[in-house]
């Protein structure tokens, strides 16, 4: 038996939440989070990783071909400059299909693909003349990156 406790009463529970209400967590802990109901503003999506990467490389691949084609401006004249942009053109389609990727739908993953893929081809054409292993190195791994199941997803989501 308590100190405070009558014979015959039932065990005093203590301080606690009275009957209906439910516990706050304890300090530190998150609070619950529950479905947003009909009508509700969508919850905010997060681009995956991998699909992230992809872009930054995009965007990576894109910007090198402008500097080997100011660079090769710079040595050889115009017309050099020319050839190198024109092999760097699948980047910069591709950079143009990674600024769509928070908003994109499938055929925007897909385009990229398909662009990368003609980068890897373009690339392996061009390595006698201009250093684009580094390129083509990217480009698989563009490849590869939005071939994954996650990607896949990201651009299936409901928008």
């Amino acid at each position: 038996m308590h100190g405070s406790q009558l014979p015959g009463l039932p065990p005093d529970p203590g301080p606690g939440p009275t009957a209906g209400s439910d516990p706050a967590p304890p300090y530190g802990y998150p609070l619950p989070q529950f479905p947003p109901g009909p009508g509700a503003p969508p919850t905010a999506h997060h681009m995956p990783g991998v699909v992230r990467t992809a872009q930054v490389l995009l965007f990576v691949g894109a910007g090198f071909f402008v500097f080997l084609a100011v660079m090769t401006g710079l040595g050889d004249g115009s017309q050099s400059a020319g050839q190198v942009a024109g092999t760097g053109l699948f980047w910069f389609v591709g950079a143009g299909c990674a600024f769509r990727f928070g908003t994109g739908k499938h055929a925007t993953r897909v385009t990229a693909i398909v662009v990368a893929s003609m980068a890897i081809a373009t690339g392996l054409g061009s390595m006698r003349e201009h250093p684009t292993g580094p390129t083509v190195i990217l480009a698989i791994v563009v490849v590869v990156l939005l071939s994954q199941r996650t990607t896949g997803d990201w651009f299936r989501r409901p928008r």
